[in-house]
């Protein structure tokens, strides 16, 4: 890294690429549009019986007294195959690290304890730079990052409902709340000089029939020679949608944009919603993608896909290098946003672990009929 924060892509056919992370946050009318959660903690534990859930919670190193505490009635109930508990907050905020993890490992194994599933990460255990310009009193800082917990290589921020009780009104809460929204981002360029072959730059990034809009656009920038907005090179729905929320419109069918909508959109001009049926798009991929092999190209898909090959954790779009075009869960406080693979790898390393499965699509699809093709 140099000192002015910029870091260098290994060179490649994408040509040289320089990039630095920036953070991100949902829009205050997207944070005062939203229902906020509750001030009082809420685990479920789907297939466990409240019996269940008191010896697991003793194996995790859960002191007796609490477990006591956190099953007494009012607290603990099973509906439907499924133990919710509502544990006292200063206990979840004063667990141990090591019982945090072994608790929350198992909460994030279910859709059913969002916070938990799509914890807030500090990507890179980057506290300093995600707490900068933050507005949270200092007190409250400390206080979180003691309810910080490690994902794999990341660290994590499950505990949204302890921090909305530490806040002192509504306006407050929300703050908070907007914290939890904060994303790291890579801001991302691609230096073009007079001595850059240009033909073979065009040649990456020109992908879908792109190369007329391409060229011109390298030599003029050639031409002086400078620097171009990585988000010049990508394809019209991917450049409207980076670094940016999704607006709460786009959940009028029932579902918010996900990943696995990110990654099949990626070449279109309009977005194609039938990619928020997960049903649908599983057979789509089945299909219409093949295995990948090296040498990655712009707009390969990455599949992470449990170890047992039962379930599609998150989906992403090869872009250069190390870099991935992304949008981590389907809520309306998840950008859109150009990110690191490894950092991707961290996040998701939960439960029994995952390969990366590389997929493109097939040729059949570059026609005119292709409903990716930009």
């Amino acid at each position: 890294m140099r000192e002015d924060g910029w870091m260098r892509c290994k060179e490649g056919p994408w040509g040289e690429i320089e990039y630095r992370f920036v953070y991100l946050e949902a829009s205050t009318h997207v944070i005062q549009s939203i229902r906020l959660p509750g001030s009082e903690t809420r685990w479920e534990f789907p297939g466990m019986s409240p019996a269940q859930v008191c010896a697991f919670l003793e194996k995790c190193g859960v002191p007796g007294e609490w477990i006591a505490a956190w099953s007494s009635p009012g607290r603990m109930a099973e509906q439907g195959g499924v133990t919710q508990m509502l544990p006292v907050n200063d206990h979840v905020e004063n667990l141990s690290p090591s019982v945090r993890v072994e608790i929350f490992r198992e909460l994030a194994r279910h859709e059913e304890n969002p916070f938990h599933f799509y914890p807030v990460v500090i990507a890179g255990g980057d506290n300093a730079g995600f707490f900068r310009d933050a507005g949270i009193r200092g007190d409250i800082v400390r206080r979180l990052e003691r309810m910080c917990y490690h994902r794999g290589g990341a660290v994590c921020f499950s505990d949204v409902q302890v921090l909305i009780a530490c806040a002192e009104n509504e306006l407050e809460a929300r703050r908070f709340y907007k914290l939890c929204t904060r994303t790291r981002a890579i801001i991302a360029r691609l230096n073009v000089t007079p001595a850059t072959d240009i033909a073979a730059l065009a040649r990456y990034w020109s992908v879908s029939h792109r190369t007329d809009d391409i060229v011109p656009l390298l030599q003029s920038v050639a031409e002086i020679p400078s620097s171009l907005d990585l988000i010049h090179m990508l394809p019209p729905l991917a450049r409207k949608c980076l670094n940016s929320y999704p607006s709460l419109e786009m959940g009028i069918r029932g579902r918010m944009p996900d990943c696995h909508w990110t990654s099949l959109n990626f070449f279109n001009h309009e977005p194609h919603e039938i990619y928020l049926d997960l049903r649908l798009t599983s057979s789509y991929i089945e299909q219409n993608f093949e295995e990948a092999e090296r040498p990655w190209r712009l707009g390969d898909v990455f599949l992470f896909v449990s170890d047992d090959g039962t379930q599609a954790m998150h989906s992403c779009v090869f872009i250069a290098d190390d870099i991935v075009f992304t949008k981590n869960g389907g809520a309306a406080t998840r950008p859109w946003t150009l990110s690191r693979l490894k950092d991707l790898e961290e996040i998701y390393q939960v439960g029994t672990g995952f390969q990366i499965k590389p997929m493109r699509r097939k040729r059949a699809l570059e026609g005119a009929d292709s409903p990716t093709r930009a």
